[in-house]
Protein backbone atom coordinates (compact mmCIF):
# COMPACT_ATOMS: atom_id res chain seq x y z
CA UNK A 1 0.00 0.00 0.00
CA UNK A 2 1.81 3.36 -1.34
CA UNK A 3 2.02 5.99 1.94
CA UNK A 4 -0.37 8.21 2.60
CA UNK A 5 0.21 12.41 0.57
CA UNK A 6 -0.89 13.80 3.78
CA UNK A 7 0.89 12.12 5.95
CA UNK A 8 4.46 12.41 7.02
CA UNK A 9 7.10 10.54 6.27
CA UNK A 10 8.63 7.65 9.36
CA UNK A 11 11.99 9.02 8.50
CA UNK A 12 10.58 12.85 9.61
CA UNK A 13 8.67 11.68 12.47
CA UNK A 14 11.07 9.29 13.51
CA UNK A 15 14.23 11.20 12.48
CA UNK A 16 13.57 14.04 14.64
CA UNK A 17 11.75 12.76 17.73
CA UNK A 18 15.09 10.94 19.30
CA UNK A 19 17.59 13.77 18.52
CA UNK A 20 14.51 16.31 20.19
CA UNK A 21 14.70 14.25 23.43
CA UNK A 22 18.66 13.97 23.65
CA UNK A 23 19.19 17.71 22.61
CA UNK A 24 16.71 19.23 25.63
CA UNK A 25 18.27 16.25 27.84
CA UNK A 26 22.12 17.58 27.53
CA UNK A 27 20.49 20.88 28.57
CA UNK A 28 18.93 19.42 31.64
CA UNK A 29 21.62 20.97 34.64
CA UNK A 30 21.03 24.46 32.74
CA UNK A 31 17.13 24.00 32.82
CA UNK A 32 17.25 22.99 36.73
CA UNK A 33 19.20 25.85 37.68
CA UNK A 34 16.91 28.22 35.63
CA UNK A 35 13.48 26.77 37.60
CA UNK A 36 15.51 26.92 41.30
CA UNK A 37 16.55 30.55 40.95
CA UNK A 38 13.05 31.68 39.34
CA UNK A 39 11.62 29.91 42.00
CA UNK A 40 13.79 31.23 44.55
CA UNK A 41 16.55 33.69 43.43
CA UNK A 42 18.32 33.72 46.40
CA UNK A 43 19.16 30.24 46.50
CA UNK A 44 22.18 30.40 44.39
CA UNK A 45 24.87 33.24 43.38
CA UNK A 46 25.55 32.13 40.45
CA UNK A 47 24.75 29.06 38.06
CA UNK A 48 28.63 27.23 38.73
CA UNK A 49 27.61 27.74 42.06
CA UNK A 50 24.13 26.14 41.86
CA UNK A 51 25.97 23.18 40.16
CA UNK A 52 28.86 22.15 42.82
CA UNK A 53 26.10 23.06 45.29
CA UNK A 54 23.75 20.49 43.51
CA UNK A 55 26.35 18.33 42.95
CA UNK A 56 27.82 18.32 46.66
CA UNK A 57 24.55 17.30 47.65
CA UNK A 58 22.83 14.97 45.29
CA UNK A 59 25.43 13.48 43.27
CA UNK A 60 25.98 14.06 39.33
CA UNK A 61 22.44 12.52 39.61
CA UNK A 62 21.13 15.80 41.50
CA UNK A 63 22.31 17.62 38.35
CA UNK A 64 20.25 15.95 35.73
CA UNK A 65 17.48 16.21 37.96
CA UNK A 66 14.14 15.95 35.08
CA UNK A 67 16.09 14.26 32.71
CA UNK A 68 13.38 11.64 31.97
CA UNK A 69 9.99 13.74 31.76
CA UNK A 70 12.17 15.89 29.23
CA UNK A 71 13.66 13.06 27.48
CA UNK A 72 10.39 11.64 27.21
CA UNK A 73 8.21 14.61 26.91
CA UNK A 74 10.66 16.51 23.64
CA UNK A 75 11.11 13.33 21.87
CA UNK A 76 7.46 12.86 21.19
CA UNK A 77 6.68 16.50 20.92
CA UNK A 78 9.77 16.55 18.40
CA UNK A 79 8.10 13.84 16.53
CA UNK A 80 4.56 15.50 16.49
CA UNK A 81 5.98 19.03 15.75
CA UNK A 82 7.94 18.18 12.65
CA UNK A 83 6.09 15.29 11.63
CA UNK A 84 2.70 17.48 11.57
CA UNK A 85 4.23 20.50 9.80
CA UNK A 86 5.03 18.22 7.28
CA UNK A 87 1.27 17.15 7.71
CA UNK A 88 -0.12 20.12 7.96
CA UNK A 89 1.86 21.76 5.02
CA UNK A 90 0.46 19.54 2.80
CA UNK A 91 -2.96 19.83 3.99
CA UNK A 92 -3.25 23.29 3.50
CA UNK A 93 -1.48 23.30 0.32
CA UNK A 94 -3.99 20.84 -0.51
CA UNK A 95 -6.79 22.87 0.53
CA UNK A 96 -5.62 26.14 -0.67
CA UNK A 97 -5.10 24.56 -4.39
CA UNK A 98 -1.98 24.69 -6.59
CA UNK A 99 -2.09 28.47 -7.21
CA UNK A 100 -3.31 30.08 -4.22
CA UNK A 101 -0.52 27.22 -2.26
CA UNK A 102 2.17 28.79 -4.19
CA UNK A 103 1.15 32.46 -4.01
CA UNK A 104 0.73 32.16 -0.05
CA UNK A 105 3.02 29.73 0.45
CA UNK A 106 4.70 31.55 3.27
CA UNK A 107 1.22 32.25 5.06
CA UNK A 108 0.28 28.35 4.88
CA UNK A 109 3.82 27.29 5.99
CA UNK A 110 3.26 29.71 8.91
CA UNK A 111 -0.05 28.23 9.71
CA UNK A 112 0.99 23.94 9.14
CA UNK A 113 3.73 24.85 11.61
CA UNK A 114 1.75 26.42 14.48
CA UNK A 115 -0.95 23.90 14.00
CA UNK A 116 2.05 21.03 14.26
CA UNK A 117 3.00 23.19 17.38
CA UNK A 118 -0.31 23.52 18.67
CA UNK A 119 -0.67 19.54 18.84
CA UNK A 120 2.83 19.09 19.73
CA UNK A 121 2.67 21.06 22.92
CA UNK A 122 -0.67 18.93 24.05
CA UNK A 123 1.46 15.74 24.23
CA UNK A 124 4.63 17.72 25.69
CA UNK A 125 2.69 19.81 28.62
CA UNK A 126 2.54 16.74 31.15
CA UNK A 127 5.76 15.81 31.24
CA UNK A 128 6.93 19.26 31.23
CA UNK A 129 4.86 19.43 33.95
CA UNK A 130 5.96 16.97 36.02
CA UNK A 131 9.58 18.00 35.64
CA UNK A 132 9.42 21.60 36.66
CA UNK A 133 8.14 20.31 40.19
CA UNK A 134 10.90 17.72 40.02
CA UNK A 135 13.11 20.56 39.62
CA UNK A 136 11.70 23.38 41.65
CA UNK A 137 10.29 21.44 44.69
CA UNK A 138 14.32 20.23 46.88
CA UNK A 139 14.23 17.05 47.32
CA UNK A 140 12.44 16.23 44.25
CA UNK A 141 8.61 15.85 44.75
CA UNK A 142 8.60 12.74 42.48
CA UNK A 143 11.20 10.00 41.98
CA UNK A 144 10.64 9.74 38.46
CA UNK A 145 8.39 10.66 35.22
CA UNK A 146 5.64 7.81 36.28
CA UNK A 147 5.86 8.65 39.61
CA UNK A 148 5.22 12.73 39.12
CA UNK A 149 1.84 11.72 36.62
CA UNK A 150 0.46 9.37 38.88
CA UNK A 151 0.78 11.82 41.88
CA UNK A 152 -0.41 14.95 40.05
CA UNK A 153 -3.79 13.11 38.41
CA UNK A 154 -3.76 11.53 41.85
CA UNK A 155 -4.12 15.10 43.32
CA UNK A 156 -5.32 17.57 41.12
CA UNK A 157 -7.24 15.15 38.01
CA UNK A 158 -5.54 15.08 34.95
CA UNK A 159 -5.99 19.28 34.58
CA UNK A 160 -3.17 19.55 36.57
CA UNK A 161 -1.37 18.39 34.01
CA UNK A 162 -2.57 20.89 31.72
CA UNK A 163 -2.10 23.54 33.75
CA UNK A 164 0.75 25.30 32.17
CA UNK A 165 -0.37 24.53 28.55
CA UNK A 166 -1.42 28.48 27.55
CA UNK A 167 1.94 29.40 28.70
CA UNK A 168 3.47 26.78 26.75
CA UNK A 169 1.88 27.54 23.83
CA UNK A 170 2.57 31.63 24.42
CA UNK A 171 6.46 30.45 24.35
CA UNK A 172 6.73 27.62 21.99
CA UNK A 173 4.21 28.86 18.85
CA UNK A 174 5.87 32.00 18.28
CA UNK A 175 9.44 30.59 18.31
CA UNK A 176 8.33 28.15 16.05
CA UNK A 177 7.78 30.95 13.40
CA UNK A 178 11.73 31.67 14.07
CA UNK A 179 12.85 28.57 12.40
CA UNK A 180 14.71 28.90 9.23
CA UNK A 181 13.10 27.56 6.13
CA UNK A 182 9.47 27.52 7.86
Amino acid sequence: MPPSPHLPSSSTTNGTNIPQGLTHTAVTPLDLVKCRRQVDPKLYRSNIQAWRTISSAEGIRGIFTGWSPTFFGYCVQGGLKYGGYEFFKKFYSDLAGPEKAARYKTAIYLAGSASAEFIADIALCPLESVKVRMQTTIPPEFKGTTDGLKSVVAKEGFGGLYKGLYPLWGRQIPCKYSYPGQ
